[in-house]
């Protein structure tokens, strides 16, 4: 559950080669090639994909969208449960739903003044459900000329989160203002054509989030360094960057990114169920998901990408 996974640990009970042995199913789904006794078969045979609506992948271009019960095939099948990004209008940094501090924006580049002071974008006071003391973030931006790119996690009583990376090398870094709130140091972070995509989990330790605000602020840094004269760039109007599209999510729900607009919007969880009976399956998929066989048939829980199985 951008699918945050580009670290993709194995659950690998054994991986196959086709030709091997004749199983009762096989699937490779980076392949998409796919067998039941040794014979071809396609997607559609061996397999029953549900979804309810909509769901999205992050590509050079952007967000690609999928319809309903339409699998996600991108370096094997992506399995997600049910997830919903609270951030709202997090494709138009132009609404007035941001906040704008010494930046000027058109469509959804945003340019910093030349003036100094804090350069930054922000969603509103109590954007994210807050009761739970954990949410997770994500960031796609086209960065441009832009070498130093903050993305932060914000909170009541001045407490704040960020973090920073260099678009240039990835190498970053994060620094929690205050006692109550932590950004998790497992960040993932990765370059897709053009795109910089930011992921990462925010863990808060205080009570300030009953009565305080819950926002993503995203910002200009002169340097790979969370002092705060890193965080008053003095721009030359000429630096910018594209956001694409903000997420943020209550509790851990390590996610693909969703759109929305004037609302939340729920991603509908994946089911795939298998058309072929069997005792045991095996094969390599991330260890965030778990598959096996109840009663003849292919159940699954968690999230994550399932690259090849067999049913036995």
């Amino acid at each position: 559950m951008q699918y945050f996974g580009f670290d993709r640990p194995s659950f690998g009970i054994k991986t196959f080669g086709f030709g091997e042995s004749s199983p009762k199913l096989q699937a490779d789904f980076t392949t998409e090639t796919y067998k039941a006794d040794g014979a071809a078969k396609t997607f559609a045979d061996l397999f029953t994909f549900n979804r309810a609506g909509k769901a999205w992948l992050v590509k050079e271009t952007g967000l690609q969208e999928y319809e309903a019960d339409v699998p996600r095939l991108d370096d094997g099948l992506l399995i997600e449960q049910s997830a919903t990004n609270f951030i709202l209008q997090s494709q138009n940094m132009s609404d007035s739903y941001w906040d704008k501090d010494t930046v000027t924006v058109t469509g959804n580049t945003v340019k910093q003044d030349t003036t100094n002071g804090l350069h930054r974008i922000s969603s509103q006071s109590r954007s994210v459900p807050q009761y739970n003391h954990t949410r997770s973030q994500s960031l796609l931006v086209n960065p441009k000329t832009t070498q130093f790119i903050g993305f932060g996690a914000g909170g009541g009583s001045s407490a704040y989160g960020i973090f920073i990376a260099n678009t240039s090398d990835l190498t970053y870094l994060t620094s929690n203002t205050s006692g109550t709130i932590y950004i998790d140091s497992s960040v993932k972070i990765k370059k897709i054509g053009n795109l910089l995509h930011i992921s990462y989990t925010v863990q808060d330790a205080g009570t300030w989030n009953t009565n305080g605000e819950s926002v993503a602020t995203i910002k200009f840094y002169k340097e790979l360094s969370g002092v705060a004269s890193s965080r008053t760039f003095i721009g030359d109007g000429v630096t910018d960057f594209e956001v694409i599209a903000v997420d943020a999510k209550e509790e851990n729900q390590v996610s693909s990114m969703i759109p929305t607009t004037t609302t939340p919007v729920t991603r509908p969880a994946d089911y795939l169920l298998s058309n072929i009976t069997g005792t045991t399956v095996t094969g390599d998929w991330d260890s965030t998901l778990n598959l096996s066989m109840v009663d003849g048939q292919l159940v699954h829980t968690g999230y994550g990408r399932i690259r090849s199985l067999e049913i036995n």
